[in-house]
């Protein structure tokens, strides 16, 4: 929306007249600045802005200037030029406030204001800012404010505005009449200051003044007693009169003052100047304000050559009270001289004359794209064919734009008996109705007589015609008609151009009413139509098809090809609110999907866009997001911090539904931890405040209730609910519910859920749930795994697992999951779920070992003969069974006291490790990541972080403390593997010149073959080329001692030098 600078430039208020200033009126105001509110009410003539105007030049004081009209009809056009206003004299101001109002344009931008937390968002901010912006006492001026006090959102705005704004913060409040706030409210408050036109009636002191300096006139006391009495003390009354007896003009004793104006008018003005010039004043008259370039055209019928310009140095010179000159440009008359010359207009002029002035006026306005006073003076002429075609062509973007008071203003200049010959102009007050006063039966009405006064045509407005009466059929709950409705037309469409709209609606439709198999048909039949075309319409309907795909697919868990639909449309959408909906659409399925990683990035710029963090309802969907994330990662506590913060902003804005989704999700969390008691909290919370849930969450609830009171049956019927909408994730999570529900009672129905949620899982690719499972409900997996869980099942829930952790997508501790993992890395040592195995565990220190060697080969099916001939070859065979037998014994207590889990068997003299377990080692971490290297590229980031990992695993002596051949020949192995990756990565760091990192790994290699020349070289150039010279110097000493104790000798005089000289440069 264009602002019109007039209405907010400071500088308009500042009176520029010579006329006598109302000091004592000035020096009240002054006495009285620090009120809250300063009032100015008087009838037009007694001097308010002249006073307002001295009082802030004289005292020299910060403020915003606001000249309210009759243009500011809704809460979005006031609030526009408000902030402008404001803007004007602190930059800046307005950049956050403007988005804000953006934002809420469909809201304010209405006759009615039908959500009032809106009001209370925006206001608050605005409060705010001026908190942040303005440290110092400042103004707020809102002149001619009772344009605005009959509108019931600008008394909303401002009792709350004026009451909570900051304290350096003053309303000064400029009227005719009435107030835009709370009048009686503020007098009980008394921190306000009123003057009216009792304070503001000029005194004989004042008339003397007056009469003295700017019309050099020396009166009487009688004769001041006298004008002070008939004039009331009016201001321009008493100009008048002073004016009349400045011009010798007979002023009788009984006189009447309009009489006396008018006199004074005619005598003075009309037969004072040249009689060329009369026409062209009358027709002035008939302008709000006018212009020289406007007077220009106008005198044009009347006169050739007729110089405007000496018209106005005349009223200028000898007349300046009754005519105002803007500043910016542009004039306008005192109010009573333009009614003067307005009555007398149609007599002097004639009314043909007028109508073609208004209708010249109309002209001059469009030629300068002034397009709302072109159409004002194109009314006033009565000239509608040149309006019709105006109004035609701006509506479409107007409605687009989301201004529809204009629209509604400019579909109003033009008469009915004009709709019948232009049906679209019933079309557009059918939008206009729907959008903008919510009148769905009169829009219905609207759209009905367009449609059958083109019966017998099919166009792009008959289908969208047809399109909002079936919305308005589906929103008041008429859902199967209004898709019978669209269905039925379809078929009269014969130009497959004319459907997209049609099959958006449709398609939308379909969605919200579940009939699924409809949508994507639907859709893609609408993208085909589409094309490619990159009209504005047609890209805003492909934004909106793919968004309905993406709810379709995201709603069935096929997430991958949701989010290539959100993405499609995100490129496409123009508004703000839809841009940010599909940004968290996009970083839900990155949740969901388990790409954690991503969804954290996506997650922080969503927090960096700063209007979701000034509207309370985005702020809800952004905790919302945050929550869910912290949910699906498994990250309990930090999902319970964002919970509570949801709860506090949905309580503000008393956003029932919202919490109900907060209470849900508090659910889950308590039930995998286990806290029953806090569990029924939120159930019973969630009962309370029922009527305003969601029907999946209420579905949830009831569904927990019945699994806490082991009511089977119930379960299972609430349960179908998940399934009939196909509601992925829940319908896993409460399968698992199922299978814990039954576990103890029936294990062939434990295991049909578990499986049937595991299944799901990999159906749909969706694995937090899982994940999430296996390591907050690790018993259920177990029940699986001996109930006969499917053994391929089994590996691809550990794949994932582990696939997870190596993307960094795993919240838990891997070796809190792993069930055996084993550490080679220094003295070894075994982990059992997390669990350090305890060495003193091992009855025989040769016990431990010979587990190492049964883990490390257990894929090599390691048999009691094995084993015996490798630690016991030369003991009798007696001594040998015993002390195996031992071991045995051992490695079974062992397993009982950390889980009682059987990992390993031993029949028919074989050792076999349970294929339903987890099992892992850094040995085997080194070789997963040796042959991952393999196939990727070395210019890969992957590959380097590969490397990495692989080069963490071993930075001590390979099973310390353990010397015995197989060992020995494992440690050969794994250190030359080490050693090869480690250069590997080195090649990739000095390929990038990141020497200081690869600092690091050239010690690594030197703890392999510390007497490597080459290294040593690489080590201390790189410490020096990175400022560390005494590190440098350090390193250098060591090398000399480890030569020289090693070799008896130094290095060679040759590399030495070369050593020196990197040292002293």
């Amino acid at each position: 929306m264009s602002v019109l600078i007039t209405k907010i430039l400071p500088e308009n208020l500042i009176s520029d007249s010579h006329l006598v200033k109302p000091e004592l009126v000035t020096e009240k105001l002054y006495s009285q600045k620090n009120k809250k509110l300063l009032l100015l009410n008087s009838p037009k003539g007694f001097g308010k802005s002249c006073a307002l105007s001295l009082f802030v030049t004289e005292y020299i004081l910060p403020y915003s200037y606001y000249k309210t009209d009759e243009e500011d009809v809704n809460l979005y056009i006031f609030l526009n030029y408000l902030i402008h206003s404001i803007d004007k004299v602190i930059p800046g101001f307005i950049d956050e406030m403007k988005v804000l109002l953006d934002y809420y344009k469909p809201d304010f931008n209405k006759k009615e204001i039908r959500n009032i937390n809106s009001l209370s968002v925006f206001t608050r901010t605005l409060i705010n800012n001026l908190y942040t912006f303005c440290k110092e006492e400042f103004y707020i001026i809102i002149e001619d404010a009772e344009q605005i006090s009959e509108f019931d959102w600008a008394h909303s705005f401002f009792d709350y505005f004026i009451e909570h704004s900051p304290k350096n913060i003053h309303f000064i409040f400029v009227t005719s009449s009435k107030y835009p706030f709370d009048y009686v409210k503020i007098k009980m408050k008394r921190n306000y200051f009123e003057l009216t036109h009792n304070d503001l009636r000029a005194d004989a002191c004042m008339v003397k003044k007056i009469s003295e300096s700017v019309y050099s006139l020396n009166l009487s006391r009688e004769q001041i007693s006298h004008i002070c009495e008939k004039t009331e003390g009016w201001l321009t009354g008493i100009h008048i009169l002073l004016q009349s007896l400045s011009s010798n003009t007979n002023t009788p004793d009984n006189f009447s003052l309009s009489d006396t104006m008018s006199y004074f008018f005619q005598k003075e003005i009309i037969e004072g100047i040249d009689e060329k010039y009369i026409n062209i004043l009358f027709l002035s008259s008939l302008f709000e304000s006018f212009n020289e370039e406007l007077l220009e055209k106008l005198s044009g019928r009347l006169s050739k050559g007729l110089n405007v310009k000496s018209l106005l140095e005349i009223l200028k010179e000898k007349y300046n009270f009754v005519l105002k000159a803007y500043p910016a440009g542009g004039y306008e008359y005192l109010i009573f001289f333009k009614e003067f010359l307005s009555e007398k207009a149609p007599a002097a002029i004639g009314h043909k004359q007028i109508k073609q002035a208004y209708s010249d006026a109309g002209s001059y306005y469009l030629s300068i794209n002034d397009v709302d006073r072109a159409i004002k003076y194109y009314a006033l002429a009565e000239d509608y064919k040149k309006i019709i075609p105006v109004v035609l062509e701006c509506i479409p973007q107007l409605s687009k734009d989301g201004d529809l008071n204009i629209a509604d203003k400019m579909l109003s200049t033009i008469p009915d008996s004009f709709y019948v010959s232009y049906p679209l102009l019933i079309y557009w007050k059918g939008i206009i109705l729907k959008n903008y006063f919510f009148d769905y039966e009169n829009a219905t009405n609207a759209f009905d007589s367009f449609l059958k006064l083109n019966a017998k045509a099919v166009t792009i407005f008959t289908v969208k015609a047809v399109c909002h009466i079936a919305e308005i059929k589906f929103n008041s709950g008429e859902g199967k008609k209004a898709i019978s409705y669209l269905e039925d037309y379809k078929t009269k469409v014969t130009n497959k151009k004319l459907l997209p709209s049609l099959l958006l609606r449709l398609s939308s439709f379909y969605f919200n009413s579940r009939i699924l198999d409809k949508v994507s048909p639907c859709c893609i039949e609408a993208l085909t139509i589409l094309g490619k075309n990159k009209d504005s319409e047609s890209t805003a309907i492909r934004a909106s098809i793919q968004n309905n795909l993406g709810n379709l697919n995201f709603m069935k868990g096929d997430f991958n090809e949701a989010k290539i639909c959100y993405k499609k449309s995100l490129n496409d959408l123009q508004s703000l609110y839809h841009k940010i909906q599909t940004t968290i659409n996009i970083f839900n399925i990155s949740c969901y999907s388990g790409d954690f990683k991503n969804a954290g990035e996506e997650l922080e710029g969503l927090l960096r866009i700063k209007i979701v963090n000034l509207i309370p309802e985005l702020r809800i969907q952004a905790l919302e997001a945050s929550s869910n994330y912290h949910l699906e990662y498994g990250n309990f506590a930090e999902c319970l911090k964002q919970i509570n913060l949801l709860e506090g902003a949905c309580r503000e804005l008393e956003n029932f539904r919202a919490l109900i989704t907060a209470l849900t999700i508090k659910c889950k969390i308590y039930y995998y931890e286990n806290n029953i008691a806090e569990l029924k909290k939120q159930l019973k919370l969630i009962n309370e405040l029922r009527t305003h849930g969601l029907e999946n969450d209420l579905a949830t609830a009831d569904l927990f209730d019945a699994i806490l009171s082991g009511k089977e049956e119930k379960a299972i019927k609430l349960f179908d609910f998940f399934i009939k909408n196909d509601l992925a994730s829940d319908k896993i999570f409460f399968s698992f519910r199922l299978a814990e529900l039954v576990m103890k009672k029936n294990k062939e129905k434990f295991l049909k859920y578990y499986t049937e949620a595991v299944n799901e899982s990999f159906r749909i690719r969706y694995f937090n749930v899982l994940v999430t499972e296996v390591t907050k409900k690790r018993s259920l997996l177990d029940c699986a795994v001996n109930g006969g869980l499917d053994k391929d099942t089994i590996s691809e829930i550990y794949t994932e697992i582990i696939s997870r952790n190596e993307d960094g997508n795993l919240c838990a501790n891997i070796t809190d999951i792993q069930d055996i993992y084993l550490v080679t890395n220094g003295v070894p040592a075994f982990f059992i779920r997390g669990v350090k195995v305890d060495d003193k565990k091992w009855t025989r220190a040769k016990f431990k070992e010979m587990f190492l060697y049964l883990f490390i080969n257990r894929k090599n099916y390691v048999t009691k003969d094995i084993l015996i001939d490798e630690f016991f070859k030369d003991s009798d065979q007696s001594y040998s069974d015993n002390i195996f037998h031992q071991f045995l014994s051992n490695l079974r207590s062992i397993l009982k006291n950390y889980g009682n889990i059987e990992y390993v068997t031993y029949e028919n003299k074989m050792f076999e490790f349970n294929p339903g377990y987890m099992y892992d080692s850094d040995i085997e971490r080194l070789k997963y990541y040796s042959k991952k290297q393999q196939g990727l590229k070395d210019s890969s980031p992957e590959k380097e972080a590969v490397l990495k990992k692989a080069a963490e695993l071993f930075k001590d002596i390979f099973m310390k403390g353990y010397y015995v051949p197989w060992v020995e020949e494992l440690r050969s192995r794994v250190d030359t593997d080490k050693v090869r990756l480690i250069k590997e990565l080195i090649k990739i760091l000095e390929s990038k010149n990141s020497t200081g990192e690869a600092i690091e790994y050239y010690n690594l290699l030197l703890e392999e073959d510390d007497l490597n020349e080459d290294l040593y070289y690489k080590i201390i150039t790189a410490y020096a080329g990175t400022g560390e010279i005494n590190t440098a110097k350090a390193k250098y000493k060591i090398m000399l001692d480890k030569f020289e104790k090693e070799l008896g000798e130094k290095p060679s005089a040759q590399f030495l030098k070369k050593i020196k000289d990197v040292l002293l440069n």
